[in-house]
């Protein structure tokens, strides 16, 4: 099961029907950008409106050639719940760890909706407008 919003017990459930040999995780992971910019001013902007809205994970990446911002989340999760087969943990701990993860989504979108308005209100465009 892969889901870029909120997952819901029984698309869980039923994606854990049919439990891989393998192991299988719960995992979330937070949004991740890699932002080419034109200037070194530019890349300055961009990292300033990332850590003004929460995402601490940022940073320049000055490769030759090229300025590059990247843009990491903070929030995660990852906690293996099956092995060969069998479930690893109860019901309740998988609806904790459910519970912890939608969370953490939340709070991840939330940090990218105040990045894309930290975006707007302090990166011009290219024609003058904000």
């Amino acid at each position: 099961l892969k889901s870029h919003s909120l997952v819901k017990a029984r698309e869980l459930t039923a994606a854990l029907d049919a439990l891989p040999q393998g192991k299988a995780w719960l995992i979330m992971e937070p949004l991740i950008l890699h932002v080419t910019c034109r200037s070194l001013d530019d890349a300055r902007r961009l990292l300033r409106c990332s850590q003004a809205s929460g995402l601490k994970r940022s940073g320049l990446v000055l490769p030759l050639g090229a300025t590059r911002v990247l843009i990491e989340g903070n929030d995660r999760l990852s906690a293996p719940i099956s092995s060969a087969g069998r479930l690893l943990v109860g019901e309740e701990a998988l609806s904790f760890l459910l519970g912890e993860a939608n969370l953490l989504l939340k709070r991840n979108l939330a940090r990218l909706a105040g990045f894309e308005k930290a975006c707007r209100q302090g990166l011009p465009l290219s024609d003058g407008h904000k």
